[in-house]
């Protein structure tokens, strides 16, 4: 997350919800609009109602520390929390079940952390709903009309089919793109719904030539960060005009993470390995692959911590 969000980096073992038995028909959630593309879902934990990011971006589930305490929950783990500006401690709790709308999914350990003041989250929010929550179903998210929607009617949409791969529990796509003097290259990025603006990792950074500065802001405080024009990414809905870039980040599996504004609505279908960009409602089948996106070996890029 940037400007009024906070970017998330979890690095801990990632311990995916399980899937429901059967999946349910239709469960449409209205979110509320944050601004710069991100949106919050009304979630339900412990019979207290909560105000959650939704953000496929992250690994873990995290509430504020005063939710946490509000809500009762004993720490059964500790984990760093680490971001761009920092590191702090972190314990969680679980597993503790979360309403969406009519659906309960599992959240493996829920997070939190008294090194973070409560407002890191933002005034408005008091939590963040990663992965760990989103990757139980189908799920279809619509920034621009606000909505969530969980179970079968998240897989009835038509679109652009691409190839998906999980790297430690966040959806990654490989875009083809042209780099520095338009050589042709491949950056694996996560499709976040927690991102405001394109961010390069390790050797992706590296390899792009910076055309200037600005902050970036995370939990932990801010930092300032090269930014650089973004070429070859045309083909993309709303193509980012520039990306931050992080080259001492080289401990990640992916090369970036990609804002959901840049692909529209997006619904994924994790057991099949599938996400379809540009998603809209239908009572047939998909429309096939995204030029120029290509699917990752998960084998080549699984790895042992989470992230955001």
């Amino acid at each position: 997350m940037l400007a009024r969000h906070a970017l998330l980096v979890v690095m801990t073992t990632l311990i995916l919800a399980a899937a429901p038995r059967s999946l349910p028909a239709a469960n449409t959630i209205r979110l509320r609009a944050l601004g710069d593309g991100h949106v919050a879902a009304p979630v339900e934990i412990a019979g207290s109602p909560l105000r959650m990011l939704v953000d496929t971006g992250a690994t873990r589930s995290l509430v504020r520390a005063t939710v946490a305490e509000r809500l009762h929950l004993t720490p059964r783990a500790r984990f760093a929390l680490h971001t761009p500006t920092g590191v702090v401690e972190a314990v969680c709790a679980g597993p503790i079940g979360a309403r969406l709308g009519s659906v309960t999914v599992s959240i493996e350990c829920l997070g939190w952390s008294w090194a973070l003041d409560d407002t890191a989250f933002g005034g408005s929010l008091d939590g963040v709903l990663a992965a760990d929550a989103l990757a139980a179903l189908p799920v279809w998210i619509d920034p621009g009309r606000r909505r969530l929607v969980l179970g079968e009617e998240a897989l009835a949409v038509t679109g652009e089919e691409v190839p998906l791969a999980l790297v430690e529990g966040r959806p990654v796509v490989t875009l083809s793109t042209r780099g520095v003097g338009g050589v042709p290259r491949r950056l694996r990025l996560v499709l976040d719904s927690g991102a405001s603006e394109l961010i390069l990792f390790g050797s992706a950074a590296a390899a792009t030539q910076a055309t200037g500065a600005t902050r970036l802001a995370t939990l932990t405080g801010r930092r300032r960060v090269a930014v650089a024009a973004t070429p070859g990414l045309e083909s993309l809905r709303r193509a980012p005009r520039r990306a931050l870039l992080l080259p001492s980040v080289t401990d990640r599996g992916e090369d970036g993470l990609l804002p959901l504004s840049a692909v529209g609505p997006v619904a994924f279908d994790w057991r099949r390995g599938v996400a379809t960009l540009g998603a809209r409602a239908t009572g047939f089948g998909r429309s096939g692959r995204r030029e120029g996106l290509e699917v990752i070996d998960p084998a080549a890029t699984a790895g042992t911590g989470g992230r955001r």
